[in-house]
């Protein structure tokens, strides 16, 4: 990426957070219309481009007929990506384009080195920290969007404890594919020291690195199989009535895993 790029996304990163998603978003003023997908990719959004000079855009390839012989070109909007469509000039703008032109219209690089500060720049002052009532912290806390779940889970346990907050759960559903390979794994050992809970849903291998990993970091582990089971035994709870006992449930998953 040139520089003209990152400064121009250095530049808006101070004003909006990224976006994850996961969300496709078409938007016009009438002459131009225009497409973005979030950075992760996570919404499908397809499109073709006729002979005809049509643009059909969708989260999904077929969802009007169109003839093999009309269609001039097809593609996809990749994450993070945009489209747009110039309908007075009649021509398609890629991603490149656009944002090339949008990067170097004002010059970013030189706003971020005359008012840009950093955390490690500013000095300490060696005062005592002013103090607030508390309807002064409660309005200073909306006005910058400070929720109760912020304090709660991430700034309390950094006051309390001195270091970044733990995970109470980590979830992995990524696919292995037809042949998984037990020593692979999705998440690096060292990012699972801040996790309490790893809920693997493979279930075939039984056993995963992930798994392994987690119990090396002294995580509690939860498999697919095992969520299987007590899926299976919360349904004849709910619809049957039927009570098990830990014991009974821990005895099947054990059994299942032997034949597995």
């Amino acid at each position: 990426m040139d520089q003209n790029r990152k400064d121009f996304y250095q530049y808006y990163a101070t004003m909006m957070e990224p976006w994850d998603g996961p969300a496709s978003i078409l938007f016009s003023d009438g002459d131009i219309m225009g497409a973005v997908l979030d950075r992760n990719g996570l919404r499908p959004s397809r499109y073709y481009v006729t002979n005809d000079d049509y643009l059909i855009l969708s989260s999904e390839v077929g969802v009007l007929p169109i003839e093999e012989s009309r269609i001039k070109s097809k593609d996809r909007l990749k994450p993070g990506k945009m489209l747009l469509v110039d309908t007075v000039e009649g021509r398609l703008i890629d991603d490149e384009e656009l944002k090339n032109y949008y990067a170097t219209r004002q010059p970013y690089g030189e706003w971020l080195d005359k008012n840009l500060i950093s955390l490690h720049d500013l000095k300490i002052p060696n005062e005592r920290v002013p103090k607030h009532t508390k309807e002064e912290r409660q309005r200073l806390q909306k006005a910058f969007g400070y929720t109760y779940e912020d304090l709660k889970t991430s700034i309390l346990p950094m006051a309390l404890n001195g270091g970044e907050q733990t995970f109470d759960l980590m979830i992995n559903a990524t696919p292995v594919g037809m042949f998984p390979k037990v020593e692979a794994s999705p998440v690096e050992a060292s990012a699972l020291k801040k996790v309490k809970t790893l809920f693997d849903c493979i279930y075939n291998p039984r056993q995963t690195r992930l798994m392994q990993d987690g119990e090396a970091a002294d995580c509690q582990v939860i498999g697919g199989l095992d969520m299987l089971v007590w899926q299976a035994v919360a349904a004849q709870e709910i619809w049957f009535g039927r009570q098990f006992k830990n014991e009974q449930v821990e005895r099947v998953i054990a059994q299942l895993q032997e034949q597995l």
